[in-house]
């Protein structure tokens, strides 16, 4: 019953505060050392026969002795036990309980082995209460709970044991002691204050590292549903888009038949030119999911650059002629790297379509495969078009976003080249670069390691 009287005196009004209280006095805990309790315990044990009977000593040394023997258990299953904020005075009052026994025992010493009259036996017993009363705030400092119950069971003790000389230091003395008792009181609340500021914060930071992940793993959660959905769909749209572009290239081809009348083969062109646009975007689509769920695989192969370079250019000049830019390809014919052909041929696809579709008419864009100092192979595409900004760059990079300019041929684009080109870069553990400037013109490239890169005479064998 006083117990639970306890508990309910003890217990915070709010969550945060029990939070804290329990935290700070399990820190009281680990500051407990019973070995120590153990090693001062014998020495003043033996000490005291100096000043009272053997039975008295061997009494007070047993019970010092003891009770770090029979609270250790106790300690350990207060101490870890899971206790909830409701359970905050209830920890409180059973921590409050099992050191209150040492606290008596210590003090007890003094008037066991004060001599009356003994000014060197008394002034070492009132420094030993002192010294005991400043360790005991210096370690149940962090819990206000747990130092006060020192000063108040030492309080008496120090009032009631005073040099007694017949001076007029007589009636001074016990003032002075309890209003250091005082004063260490307050150095008590201020630990305690300090280190309340303290465990707040760390509890505070603590909260938000746990929210910051929650919302993390959500946003990784979402982010990978979002990928998975996108590759499924895209999946189910190529089925019925090939058919469409399969078919639609048959009549256009008139295999079966003339079509007519004229008009309807407009038609067809226009739906074949459509289903590619769009199939080309859903394999973007696809890539760029497979790449974020962590799914897409290299399939990687020699590939031979100025060949490459060379298919890409012939088929972008309808594109090039009818926006009037020239595009030329600058590349050595002996390098080769290790890469995905395919995912190679997606990148500079991209980066000769923006090239392009942003560039001046009469302007010139150059697709080229150089081979740096330190044995790196750049890959890239330059152009002296319109060019961006760094805000523009930003965008540009950012998925699904776009830059509209009015001297784009083809008009606005899915937002998915770049972001998909840097993402198969990242892929081949290459490196992603981009330098753009209003109206000077754009130049992106690739810089593949030379790890990746074929050396000539294993290349010709």
């Amino acid at each position: 019953m006083p117990l639970r009287i306890v508990s309910r005196l003890l217990q915070p009004k709010t969550a945060a505060d029990a939070c804290l209280l329990i935290d700070l006095t399990r820190s009281v805990n680990d500051n407990v050392r019973p070995a120590g309790t153990l090693v001062f315990g014998l020495f003043f044990g033996g000490f005291a026969l100096q000043w009272t009977s053997m039975l008295n000593a061997a009494i007070w040394t047993a019970l010092i002795v003891l009770y770090p023997m029979v609270t250790v258990p106790l300690r350990r299953s207060i101490f870890t036990h899971p206790y909830t904020t409701d359970e905050a005075g209830q920890f409180l009052a059973k921590a409050l309980v099992l050191m209150l026994p040492l606290h008596v025992v210590w003090a007890s010493y003094v008037p066991m082995c004060w001599v009356p009259g003994n000014p060197a036996n008394n002034a070492f017993l009132v420094i030993f209460l002192l010294a005991g009363l400043i360790s005991a705030v210096q370690i149940y400092g962090p819990c206000i709970y747990l130092s006060l119950p020192a000063l108040i069971i030492y309080a008496p003790v120090i009032a009631t044991h005073y040099l007694k000389t017949g001076n007029l230091l007589d009636p001074v003395l016990p003032v002075i002691q309890l209003l250091f008792c005082g004063l260490l009181a307050l150095v008590a609340l201020r630990h305690f204050r300090t280190f309340r500021e303290s465990v707040s914060r760390r509890l505070t930071i603590e909260a938000m590292a746990k929210q910051l992940e929650t919302v993390r793993d959500a946003a990784l959660a979402a982010n990978q549903a979002k990928s998975s959905f996108l590759a499924s769909m895209s999946h189910e749209l190529r089925t019925p888009l090939n058919a469409i572009i399969g078919f639609s290239d048959i009549i256009a081809q008139g295999m079966l038949g003339p079509v007519t009348p004229a008009k309807y083969g407009e038609y067809v062109t226009d739906i074949h030119t459509s289903g590619v646009r769009l199939l080309a975007l859903i394999n973007d689509l696809l890539d760029l999911s497979k790449i974020e769920a962590g799914t897409r695989a290299l399939e990687e192969t020699q590939v031979g650059l100025a060949p490459l370079l060379g298919d890409l250019v012939d088929g972008l000049q309808q594109q090039a002629v009818a926006a009037k830019i020239r595009v030329v390809a600058e590349a050595s014919p002996d390098l080769a790297l290790v890469a995905d052909e395919r995912a190679l041929r997606q990148i500079l696809q991209n980066f000769l379509s923006n090239a392009v579709k942003y560039s001046k008419p009469d302007g010139a864009v150059t697709v080229f495969a150089r081979q740096g100092a330190d044995g790196a192979v750049l890959v890239g595409v330059e152009d002296h078009g319109v060019g961006m900004d760094a805000k523009g760059i930003r965008i540009a990079l950012e998925p699904y976003s776009q830059l509209s300019h009015v001297t784009a041929v083809e008009g606005r684009g899915s937002g998915l080249g770049l972001p998909l080109a840097r993402a198969l870069i990242e892929l081949h553990d290459a490196a992603f670069h981009i330098e753009s400037a209003p109206d000077t013109g754009t130049r992106v490239w690739a810089e593949f390691p030379s790890a990746r890169v074929v050396p000539v005479a294993r290349k010709a064998a």
